[in-house]
């Protein structure tokens, strides 16, 4: 029987309490799809996901970049070599 009440007034209390706790994100609270807060909100998050994978990008080609730099340099000394 108590756990039957308090498996109720759980339920009871994610109903009633569920319009405000959606309304507490930052996307619900602009409510209009035209919004301009909502654009810029969008916006701003895009830019905030797409900086760590554009330093990582750029990190990785600078490095193979320089792998293949490193290679051809280190193949045109072992052609050298080879003719001596």
């Amino acid at each position: 029987m108590v756990q039957r009440f308090s498996q109720l007034l759980a339920a009871l209390c994610s109903v009633v309490a569920g319009p405000a706790l959606a309304s507490a994100c930052a996307v619900c609270l602009t409510g209009a799809a035209d919004d301009s807060v909502a654009d810029a909100f969008n916006w701003s998050v895009l830019f905030l996901m797409a900086t760590p994978y554009t330093v990582a990008g750029a990190i990785a080609g600078w490095l193979v970049y320089a792998k293949r730099r490193n290679g051809a340099s280190m193949d045109g000394e072992n052609a050298a070599s080879v003719r001596d």
